[in-house]
């Protein structure tokens, strides 16, 4: 993304978008360096240098909010792919006849794990959880308390949100074979009521004897990870 350019993002409707040049406009002459990335490669970067996955070389990092984005290291360097589009995992289309997908599509990844998916199996559209002007990690906070409360609704969805990753994470495994995949975003807020079947159903689902060798974590970072990503590519020349 040296362009500048955000070429296409589906949650947002921008397609072709300056925002590196909007930005400096707005700032004005003063402005700062600015470098344009991808939340879930900038989450890889920091799952690699100080999060759960430090240090292993060969990872996915998958984000857990309002679309669902794959950051791959590959051999300790980040894999971006021929027009930087590595990592669109979440519109892998594993449900043809599902949820249709602000990509245009049906039934994309995202529309059975994604946060607006989590959203519409946990709690009825009129129920304060689905409210966008509170704050994410309060609403987050209020279905984890159903949760450990026992409420029904919450734990079915997080049940469905379980099998849906465990689904796209197999395939991953399959075709990347990576060391460790790191859940980050709302996936570790719920970490302890879907890891394990997320664990059992990846190795019941790969290929590969032991599932490849391939670690599930649960991300230490939380929603920070894309901004201690970018905090740390900032001092690095444009490659």
């Amino acid at each position: 993304m040296d362009t500048g350019v955000v070429s296409y993002a589906s949650n947002i409707g921008w397609r072709d978008v300056a925002a590196v040049e909007g930005l400096r406009t707005r700032l004005g002459p003063g402005a700062p360096p600015i470098r344009l990335e991808n939340d879930a490669k900038l989450g890889a970067i920091a799952e690699y240098l100080v999060g759960a996955a430090a240090d292993i070389h060969d990872l996915i990092y998958v984000t857990g909010e309002t679309g669902v984005g794959g950051g791959i290291i590959s051999d300790g360097r980040l894999l971006r792919g021929s027009a930087g589009f590595a990592g669109e995992i979440g519109h892998m289309p594993l449900d043809p006849g599902g949820q249709p997908c602000a990509c245009g599509r049906r039934g994309c990844w995202e529309t059975m794990v994604g946060l607006a998916a989590l959203l519409r199996l946990a709690a009825p559209p009129d129920d304060p959880v689905h409210d966008p002007t509170v704050d994410l990690e309060q609403r987050l906070t209020e279905l984890r308390r159903r949760a450990d409360a026992g409420d029904p609704a919450t734990r079915v969805a997080l049940e469905r949100i379980a099998h849906g990753l465990a689904l796209g994470l197999a395939l991953l495994a399959d075709v990347l074979n990576p060391r460790a995949v790191v859940l980050g975003g709302y996936f570790a807020h719920f970490g302890d009521y879907l890891i394990d079947r997320v664990r059992s159903e990846l190795s019941a689902r790969v290929m590969a004897a032991e599932a490849g060798r391939c670690e599930v974590m649960l991300s230490t970072l939380g929603f920070s990870a894309a901004a201690r990503g970018g905090a740390y590519l900032a001092p690095m020349p444009c490659s």
